[in-house]
């Protein structure tokens, strides 16, 4: 995991002085958008509590959530920086995305 966090912050520092890499950052964070608002729809799909009733807009707020809180970037500061252990990120990102997905549907809805 180490390894692949170090990736991640030379990656990011790197396209802010090279065209290339930023590009390629782009790119990366434009798979990234897509798939998380895949995942939203596809919860809404299966009909999770919080992301059924949400409209578009609410899908793409959700998406733009959950791609923070899942991002290596969150991984890098907690475990890498922080000195959490795998395991309490593990649990603390679990309960985190429940509790996001579930009260995506509540704030919808005023």
């Amino acid at each position: 995991r180490e390894g692949a966090e170090l990736l991640v912050v030379a990656f990011t520092s790197a396209a802010r002085d090279d065209a290339e890499v930023g590009a390629a950052m782009s790119g990366l964070l434009t798979r990234r958008h897509a798939d998380y608002g895949s995942m939203v729809d596809l919860l809404a799909t299966r009909g999770a509590e919080g992301a059924r009733d949400l409209d578009e807009a609410g899908r793409r707020d959700l998406a733009d959530a959950l791609s923070f809180v899942m991002s290596p970037e969150g991984h890098q500061q907690l475990v890498g920086e922080s000195g959490w252990t795998f395991e309490r990120y593990s649990t603390w990102l679990l309960a985190t995305v429940r509790l996001l997905v579930r009260e995506a549907g509540a704030a919808s809805r005023g």
